[in-house]
């Protein structure tokens, strides 16, 4: 009988400095293409591109700070790599990054979640002014003799 070799114990070996350097770059060039997006759907707001209606331009503010919530977990996520580097990833100071982060993601489900319900309020009052009124109209899509 052959034993399997025991897992081993003891903190992983850190990444290279390589490694954390790379992931640092895909971080920032994701910060920036949020920012970049930001920017465009601010000016499209502005610019009246963006729609008609006061909903929409709600439903605009609401994808803008979604980004921000994104951007402090890539803020976060730089940190964190930052205390990588150093090994001080499980320290006390590795806490705040942490909670940040989860913060953002809670902010951003809210901020979802209530794109959502806007989306949906303005689903349901475009069916409602579409709706085939009562009378001696038939139903829509048949026809009357």
């Amino acid at each position: 009988m052959s034993r399997t070799p025991a897992p081993p114990t003891g903190p992983a070996p850190a990444p290279s400095a390589g490694t954390l350097l790379a992931l640092r770059v895909i971080v920032v060039i994701c910060l920036l293409g949020a920012a970049g997006i930001q920017v465009l759907i601010l000016q499209a707001a502005v610019r009246g591109l963006a729609g008609p209606g006061p909903l929409m331009l709600g439903v605009l503010l609401l994808v803008v700070l979604g980004i921000a919530c994104l951007q402090v977990i890539g803020l976060c996520v730089l940190r964190l790599l930052a205390l990588i580097r150093r090994g001080a990833v499980y320290s006390a100071a590795a806490l705040r990054p942490r909670e940040l982060a989860v913060g953002a993601v809670l902010v951003g489900v809210a901020l979802l979640l209530r794109i959502e319900r806007d989306l949906w309020a303005q689903t349901l009052d475009r069916l409602a002014a579409t709706a085939v009124p009562s009378g001696s109209e038939g139903a829509p899509g048949t026809m009357t003799a």
